[in-house]
C-alpha cells in the first residue's frame, strides 16, 4: 500500500486532513455534487440558463476543453460562463502554513492550480 494511506489510517488521520479530503469512499465526490446541485437550482429558481457536466469548449484549440459543472450559456452580455466547483481544505499539508494568516489560503493555491490546468 502507499505509505500515505498508512498514514492515514489513524483516526482523524494528519491532522483530520484525511476526514476531510479523503477521495476514497465518495465523501468527497458527494459533497462536490451536493455543493454543485444547490448553485444549480439557486440558478434555476433565479430563472438563470442552466446546464450540468456538460463540455465548455472555452479553450481556442480545444487542447484544455473538459466537462463544466455549471455552465451557464447566456451568462452576461451573451457570453458562457463555465463554472467549476472544488471542494479544498485549509488542513492540506501543502497550505496549511499559509492558511494560518489567510483564510483563503486554500482556496486560492486551488484556484491557481485549476487555472493553470485548464485556463483556456
Amino acid at each position: 500500500m502507499p505509505r500515505e494511506i498508512l498514514v492515514f489510517r489513524t483516526p482523524g488521520g494528519h491532522l483530520g486532513h484525511h476526514a476531510v479530503t479523503c477521495k476514497y469512499g465518495g465523501d468527497v465526490v458527494s459533497r462536490h455534487n451536493r455543493i454543485r446541485d444547490i448553485l444549480v437550482e439557486t440558478c434555476r429558481r433565479a430563472h438563470i440558463g442552466v446546464k450540468v457536466e456538460v463540455g465548455n469548449n472555452l479553450s481556442r484549440d480545444h487542447s484544455k476543453t473538459r466537462p463544466a459543472d455549471i455552465l451557464l450559456p447566456n451568462w452576461f452580455l451573451g457570453r458562457t460562463a463555465a463554472l467549476d466547483v472544488s471542494i479544498t481544505s485549509p488542513l492540506n499539508p501543502v497550505t496549511l502554513l499559509e492558511a494560518g494568516v489567510s483564510a483563503t489560503a486554500a482556496a486560492q493555491a486551488t484556484e491557481a492550480r485549476k487555472l493553470q490546468a485548464n485556463d483556456p
